[in-house]
């Protein structure tokens, strides 16, 4: 079993050199005035493929980000190279509020979520613990407001271009109707 393990690993191994060579020649025939889908078209490959080949041929990316398949793999790819090698080969510290407080965890990448990403990662940087923290104070007080707005009753009527639009059936007060006239004039 430990062979075999060994033997799937070169053979990853295997296939990274092998993206990497091919993105080496991406770039070298774009240099060369080859457009992407002129090379997608002569090659047979997708468009898609061929840019994530002149990314990692431009060190843009790691090879690495060619053939993840989970929901960082976006996230990632925004970041610097060195940042970006550092967040594949390490762990990533991800924050969870408990009973107890802020805990940090540390995640391989691809056991994140989409929602743990969306924590984890600003644009071109990694938040840090104190950032997540924040971040997620921030989205809890969203999520309230939301709760709060979708919680109150809709008016049953508006007024566009001082026209009355009744959107649901309501009986109204002598009171609103001058304020509706009012806001018309």
């Amino acid at each position: 079993m430990i062979r075999e393990m060994r033997s799937i690993s070169s053979l990853i191994g295997d296939a990274v050199d092998a993206i990497s060579t091919a993105a080496r020649k991406v770039v070298e025939l774009m240099r060369a005035g080859w457009s992407i889908d002129e090379l997608s078209e002569a090659s047979g490959v997708c468009v898609t493929f061929i840019r994530s080949l002149s990314k990692v041929g431009y060190g843009e990316w790691d090879p690495r980000l060619v053939t993840m398949r989970c929901p960082a793999a976006s996230f990632v790819q925004r970041l610097p190279l060195p940042a970006q090698v550092d967040v594949i080969d390490g762990s990533i510290d991800v924050v969870e509020i408990s009973g107890s407080g802020p805990e940090i965890r540390k995640l391989n990448l691809s056991s994140l979520t989409l929602n743990q990403c969306r924590q984890v990662f600003f644009q071109s940087s990694v938040r840090t613990p104190e950032e997540q923290s924040s971040w997620l104070r921030d989205q809890r007080e969203m999520a309230a407001l939301q709760k709060a707005a979708a919680s109150q009753p809709a008016k049953p009527y508006e007024i566009r271009r001082n026209v009355l639009h009744v959107t649901s059936p309501c009986s109204l007060t002598k009171e609103v109707l001058t304020s509706i006239l009012s806001a018309m004039r």
